[in-house]
């Protein structure tokens, strides 16, 4: 009779039968996580079947485990004013810094730590960190220079600190400038240090070599006009300016009549000006 009836009434025919119906279901859940369905905990990926009550309906879960991962590599010790970026390896996803940023790379521009989140398309996460170290680059110099150095002069040793750097530039054998070879004129000397995190800086520094019995030296010969930020010469001139202690703040060579002074702090200097066989010194104040 039951056969019959099903025969006759196809569309209803579950209703009166006792076979359960089946069902298909995926699930993803995160690492360490868990759900609880119909009263069965899942943590693990596989196959659950969970049957449902009434009608013990059964329910096929076939459930996966989502493993976003993210790694910003080793800590990083890296020298000043080079740009350094942070990119991260791993997961797809939707990134957050701890500065904030959502892009998926940053640049590390002060020391510090750099966190990192990744969140995928489950909404699991990954998160990673990188200690950043920005290290001052070294300070060399170049001690010995006397000027001017008269024509026909000694050779003269020349000392770069920190010491193991390299030496180079006009007229030099290894830190020996010949000047009983130099003819009268401007002579550039470097000296390029590298320290032991491989942070390096070069120091240009000039020796003019000079007819001593021509060169004139007075206190005011030159005009020069001096501002809040720089000197300004009749021409090109080579340079020393010195603390009133005696310390040299800045050397060199101009070639365009001006001396820059934004680098040097209020207070008085003394400015020697190298022009044409022409000495002179000047002391200036600055005031900002």
């Amino acid at each position: 009779m039951k056969k019959l009836l099903c025969l006759l009434l196809i569309a209803v025919c579950s209703i009166f039968t006792s076979r359960a119906s089946t069902g298909y279901d995926t699930l993803t859940i995160c690492q360490g996580q868990s759900i609880l369905v119909n009263g069965v905990v899942i943590d693990q990926a596989g196959q659950y079947n969970i049957t449902f009550q009434p009608g013990d309906s059964l329910v096929i879960y076939t459930v996966n485990v989502s493993t976003p991962f993210v790694s910003l590599g080793e800590d990083l010790i890296v020298c000043e004013r080079t740009l350094t970026p942070i990119i991260p390896k791993g997961s797809d996803g939707y990134y957050t810094w701890s500065n904030g940023s959502v892009a998926n790379s940053i640049f590390a521009g002060v020391s510090g730590i750099y966190s990192v989140t990744v969140t995928d398309a489950f909404g699991c996460t990954a998160d990673d960190s990188v200690s950043i170290t920005i290290m001052q680059n070294p300070n060399p110099v170049i001690e010995g220079i006397v000027q001017p150095i008269c024509y026909g002069s000694s050779d003269v040793v020349l000392t770069g600190l920190p010491a193991g750097g390299e030496m180079y530039g006009d007229l030099l054998n290894g830190n020996l400038f010949l000047a009983s070879q130099a003819p009268v004129g401007f002579y550039n000397i470097y000296y390029s240090y590298t320290d032991s995190f491989g942070c390096s800086a070069t120091v240009n520094a000039y020796i003019q070599v000079a007819n001593c019995n021509q060169i004139e030296t007075n206190l005011q010969t030159l005009p020069i006009i001096v501002t809040t930020e720089s000197i300004l010469l009749p021409g090109e001139a080579a340079f020393t300016i010195y603390q009133i202690d005696g310390r040299i703040a800045e050397t060199g060579i101009t070639k365009d009549a001006i001396i820059q002074l934004i680098n040097l702090q209020p207070g008085m200097y003394i400015v020697e000006l190298y022009l044409k066989n022409k000495q002179t010194r000047h002391t200036i104040t600055i005031r900002k």
